[in-house]
């Protein structure tokens, strides 16, 4: 019930089939969901193979003059402080331990977590320092904060209404905006939508808003 991404054949027909969105219908950016159930070196063949007959997407979308391809992965984990295991785990999808490029970048869960534990919960911004102060590290070994999108909501956590209040959420979407990574505005964030995580796959009418009052 899975892909062996091991197995050439399989890497094969993978670049085939994302190099195809890329060439025919243009496909700008590639979001990987639950990249940790791939091994992380898998993704330096996935985007830079050299096989003429399936290149990697990265070259592909090089062909196509989009030379800074941005294909980023999604992979859950939130340290708690003063832990760094899924901090590493993050970077270990960006780049090699020998410095070889891999994904663009991921989501940046650790940022999250510095946001709302601050701005939602109270805690001291010294939590949100040690966040920034890890993204500088991380740069200073080839992990650009720059190209990790960072948000504020997504499917995977509960709206920030849900467990916070909109003077809150506006500042965090603040510091969203201001910090290094690449921005990302979760539908229903312009809204006001309050679900928590398991109400947000019911069927709702998307055009209504639901704001805490």
């Amino acid at each position: 019930d899975d892909l062996n991404t091991e197995n050439p054949v399989v890497r094969r027909a993978l670049r085939d089939s994302f190099g195809y969105w890329i060439r025919e219908v243009g496909v700008d950016a590639f979001r990987i969901d639950t990249a940790y159930h791939v091994p992380p070196a898998y993704f330096e063949d996935f985007l830079y193979a050299t096989d003429p007959q399936a290149p990697g997407i990265a070259h592909v979308a090089g062909r196509t003059g989009r030379r800074d391809f941005l294909a980023f992965g999604e992979g859950f984990g939130i340290d708690p402080p003063g832990q760094t295991r899924y901090t590493r785990k993050l970077e270990s999808y960006v780049r090699g331990e020998d410095g070889r490029q891999r994904l663009s970048g991921m989501l940046n869960f650790p940022l999250y977590a510095g946001l709302v534990d601050v701005f939602a919960r109270g805690r001291a911004p010294a939590e949100l320092q040690r966040r920034v102060q890890d993204m500088v590290a991380a740069d200073a070994r080839g992990i650009d904060p720059r190209r990790l999108p960072s948000f504020i909501d997504n499917h995977d956590v509960d709206r920030w209404l849900a467990v916070s209040g909109e003077p809150a959420m506006k500042q965090a979407l603040l510091a969203l905006m201001t910090l290094p990574g690449i921005p990302v505005l979760y539908y229903g964030t312009e809204q006001g939508l309050v679900e928590q995580r398991a109400s947000m796959f019911a069927r709702h009418h998307f055009f209504v808003t639901r704001r805490r009052r």
